[in-house]
């Protein structure tokens, strides 16, 4: 059995304090956060005149059903991901979007996001108002995802029929901001298999009478207005020195560093489990037979190196 140079619980709790803000800190060092506009956006117009219509580089997108003839709009949105590593695990995502216009009887509706599931287009249409300008070369519309080549599936858009994320949005202008475990799943997704990003189609409630919204989009002239998606992640390391949980605390390595290794090495050391014996004098590397101070400092620079 080791000779505890630091003896009992209490006594490796004093030592373990010593640590204790360095590792919470380097939780935080772990983290790297990004925020980006959309590399295309642009909206479906239904037309029961049949028309094909579009706004590729207009500055506002539309979602819901129109009180004139019930048609309904929906917004596509897509963004460049390739600056995320491979390798990142996404903890947090959030979209913030800035609405200009929102009918009465939209108070409270649902917008809600679904999976693509073609590739669409972004041409040079541009429609100032919500009644859509005819479709151009390269344009996504209510029956092309790029016209006029290549159709859709469905008019109005080939996505997953399950929304990845809902949320009920306020008629009120200004920023509203979409963020839960939806968005970061399909985020998460596309970062592991870049192919399969093909965007979001942002819907509201089409119901007879109205309930459509608008939003600015990536070309309206104040930067600040545009949709901003912005992405925190850790990064997936192959070292696994100081990778000595799963989720929930399991004690087996997993392949990320996170929360729960640190609380299994902090529980180990406590206890006196002779696996948190990692360090010698000056924290070289290798057990000594005791629990000090060395120990947590090794295990901080592994961590904290992502090792």
């Amino acid at each position: 059995m080791a000779d505890r140079a630091t003896s009992g619980v209490f006594g490796r709790a004093v030592v373990l304090g010593t640590g204790a803000v360095a590792l919470l800190g380097s939780l935080a060092l772990a983290q790297t956060t990004v925020t980006l506009t959309p590399s295309a956006d642009t909206t479906m117009f239904e037309a029961l005149t049949g028309d094909e219509l579009s706004s590729g580089v207009g500055t506002t997108m539309y979602m819901g059903q129109t009180t004139r003839n019930n048609e309904r709009r929906r917004a596509l949105m897509r963004f460049n991901l390739s600056t995320i590593p491979s390798n990142a695990r996404i903890t947090d995502v959030s979209l913030r979007v800035n609405q200009t216009r929102a009918i009465e009887q939209s108070e409270g509706d649902l917008v809600s996001f679904h999976r693509m599931t073609r590739t669409w287009g972004e041409g040079a249409s541009n429609s100032p108002l919500g009644a859509g300008a005819a479709a151009l070369p390269g344009d996504a519309s209510w029956t092309f995802a790029v016209f006029p080549d290549v159709a859709w599936t469905i008019p109005g858009g080939d996505f997953v029929s399950e929304a990845s994320y809902s949320q009920a949005t306020p008629r009120a202008l200004g920023f509203i901001t979409f963020a839960g475990l939806g968005l970061t799943a399909d985020i998460q997704r596309w970062v592991r298999s870049p192919a399969t990003n093909l965007g979001w189609v942002l819907r509201g409630e089409e119901q007879p009478n109205g309930g459509a919204r608008r939003f600015s989009t990536r070309e309206t002239g104040t930067t600040n207005n545009r949709p901003r998606l912005t992405v925190t992640y850790r990064l997936i390391t192959p070292c696994t020195a100081s990778d000595v949980a799963e989720a929930g605390q399991a004690p087996f390595a997993d392949g990320e560093l996170t929360a729960d290794d640190v609380i299994v090495f902090i529980s180990r050391f406590v206890s006196g489990d002779a696996r948190s014996d990692v360090a010698g004098p000056g924290q070289s590397v290798g057990p000594d037979g005791q629990f000090t101070a060395d120990d947590i400092l090794l295990f901080i620079s592994r961590f904290t190196a992502g090792c």
